[in-house]
């Protein structure tokens, strides 16, 4: 590729409230960002930079760029996302009239950065991390690939929502959650929580893990870490008190089972603390790999690659045991034995919490701050449960076949948030579902029952049938699932004894702009909506 055909590539401008405006050439977006009106968005990281810190990120990828940008002081990576420092404003267009901003208008609700979304395989990651294409669980508990992730600025009132059992997330004020009362379920808007119950997709048992290879997990999860050992092979070791005796001699007889190794046993001291550790240790790739396709990372993002509460009883006990002898603690509380684990994972705490719900138990997850001492200032999580007395608020409900936790609500307040909310889509091809769970709560598309459509696909209903007059218009068309469609049938709402839950209106806010399709980079997909949400719709 020629330098002119460098410097002439398309790159996508987005407003201040990171909202696309039109496409610039690089040699544009490149003045403006030195020019200061403008920083260069890293479509990776969704981080920021100017033009040093971007000549810096530049120079580390400039061997794996198809293209770079050389002048005798610098490197630079031409940029495909540009966000103006200072401009607000939307490009002059008026809204289309499409199923992406019919969809928006009737249910675009965001959360905020870090969220937590539970994965398929039963790890979470946060909403701003995920990737198209990645599978999530939506509300029924059913995998659905992500389709688009979008970020913007809110433009609603941000609320900080906390069950008795789930970690606080942040959303906007009218985000619906599942509810329950006690009969059936219905939607209710996050400021109007307070005294719900929200609820949670509980996954049944169906898979199992060999006694001896479980107790091993449970042991590496609190216990362990791998390292590479003279450039080539993997020590795997375990790390306890020095008098820890009984899970030192289960530690080797395990490890002699499974692998037919054996492990050292040496005591080490801390040289900074002072502190004596007891090392057991193995080089073994054959030990690393196994526990691998099981535990993936170190402290603090460690969690377990698979689902783990699907495991049958027996295997997520053994599992339960040996994470509680190395990282677990008994106290007495309100005259009830409280179990706590602790862990720097926050991924890892919702995962041992999907544990405890499938044996029957009610865990909270509690996020804390480590004060004074080693670690000072460093989040860790407690998992706090009765297992003797199962004392709870909330309750085990059956849905439609499917089981979940009801969580009662423990407070909903204000919160300052000033950074970008995420929605995504899910579900294949055109059956979009926009359900996902989240410590919680999930989101739902129909405007007519306020349930989320799980794998049914989403339809453009008009209040007054075509048939009888009615056209396609702001004030005519609602999103409505395909089971509220039928019972509508040909007959306005009123015929149909069906309420809307609001009045259909023509939005306020301009249109995304359009990005011509030979010109489009994988990259924008998170900005700019896909072709078939933005065809105008015809009268």
């Amino acid at each position: 590729m020629s330098a002119q055909a460098v410097l002439d590539r398309p790159t996508l401008v987005l407003n201040r409230r990171w909202e696309p405006l039109h496409l610039a050439p690089v040699k544009e977006a490149i003045c403006l960002v030195a020019k200061g009106s403008a920083r260069v968005i890293d479509p990776e990281t969704f981080e920021a930079h100017d033009l040093r810190t971007w000549g810096d990120v530049s120079r580390a990828r400039a061997t794996f760029a198809e293209a770079v940008i050389r002048s005798p002081r610098m490197v630079l990576v031409p940029p495909e996302v540009i966000v103006l420092t200072r401009y607000e404003g939307l490009a002059e267009r008026s809204v289309v009239f499409s199923r992406r901003n019919l969809f928006k208008r009737d249910r675009y609700t965001c959360f905020a950065s870090g969220t937590p979304i539970q994965m398929e395989n039963g790890s979470w990651k946060p909403i701003d991390l995920l990737e198209i294409g990645d599978v999530v669980l939506s509300a029924s508990g059913k995998s659905m690939p992500v389709l688009q992730r979008r970020a913007k600025l809110p433009d609603k009132k941000c609320l900080l929502v906390k069950s008795y059992y789930g970690l606080p997330v942040t959303c906007t004020e009218d985000h619906r959650f599942l509810t329950y009362d006690g009969e059936r379920e219905s939607w209710t808007e996050a400021k109007n929580l307070v005294g719900k119950h929200v609820l949670r997709p509980v996954r049944s048992c169906r898979t199992s893990i060999d006694r001896a290879m479980a107790r091993i997990i449970g042991y590496y999860t609190a216990e362990g870490s791998t390292t590479g050992k003279d450039g080539a092979d993997f020590y795997v070791r375990f790390t306890i008190a020095p008098g820890e005796d009984d899970i030192a001699s289960d530690l080797k007889t395990l490890i002699r089972e499974c692998f037919g190794k054996e492990l050292s046993d040496r005591i080490v001291t801390d040289k900074r603390t002072g502190w004596h550790y007891r090392v057991l240790g193995v080089s073994s790739v054959e030990v690393s790999r196994a526990i691998a396709k099981y535990v993936k990372g170190k402290q603090p993002t460690r969690h377990f690659t698979f689902e783990p509460a699907l495991l049958d009883a027996e295997s997520a006990k053994n599992l339960l045991e040996t994470m509680m002898a190395g990282d677990g603690c008994a106290i007495k509380m309100r005259d009830s034995a409280c179990r706590i684990y602790v862990t720097a994972s926050r991924t890892l705490a919702l995962q041992v919490q999907g544990i405890l719900f499938s044996l029957g138990h009610f865990a909270s997850v509690i996020e804390g701050v480590q004060k004074g001492g080693f670690g000072e200032g460093n989040k860790f999580y407690h998992v706090r449960w009765f297992p003797e007395t199962n004392r709870t608020l909330g309750k085990m409900v059956e849905i439609g076949g499917t089981k979940y936790i009801a969580m009662p609500i423990q407070y909903v307040k204000p919160v300052e948030y000033d950074g970008p909310v995420w929605d995504i889509e899910v579900g294949a091809n055109e059956e979009i579902d926009h359900s996902f769970v989240t410590p919680s709560g999930v989101a739902h598309n129909c405007q007519y029952c306020g349930s989320q459509p799980g794998p049914e696909s989403l339809t453009v209903d008009h209040v007054v049938p075509k048939s009888r007059g009615g056209v396609s218009s702001w004030t005519n068309c609602v999103m409505a699932c395909l089971e509220c469609n039928k019972r509508k049938s040909n007959r306005t709402p009123e015929e149909a004894r069906m309420k809307l839950r609001k009045v259909p209106k023509k939005p306020s806010w301009r249109a995304l702009a359009q990005v011509p399709p030979r010109q489009r980079r994988q990259s924008w997909d998170q900005f700019i909506s896909q072709s078939y949400w933005e065809i105008e719709l015809e009268p």
